[in-house]
């Protein structure tokens, strides 16, 4: 999964340099258990892929603090 949300060679490889610590917010979601971490649309959005709602708030936490730092 991680592998298909990662191959956007459109949307991402223009629009995460525009999003100040994208590449570290993506990083943060995926050690904390994402299955994957993707930006959506013309670039406005993280997002992440999980299975369980619980640990959807501990990736969201996660990446919050990322874009913070």
């Amino acid at each position: 999964m991680e592998r298909l949300l990662s191959s956007d060679k459109v949307v991402e490889p223009s629009r995460a340099p525009l999003i100040l610590g994208m590449e570290t917010v993506k990083k943060a979601a995926l050690e904390a258990g994402a299955f994957g971490c993707t930006i959506t649309g013309a670039g406005p959005t993280g997002v992440a892929v999980i299975d369980a709602a619980e640990k959807g708030e501990e990736i969201g936490e996660k990446m919050v603090e990322a874009f913070m730092n």
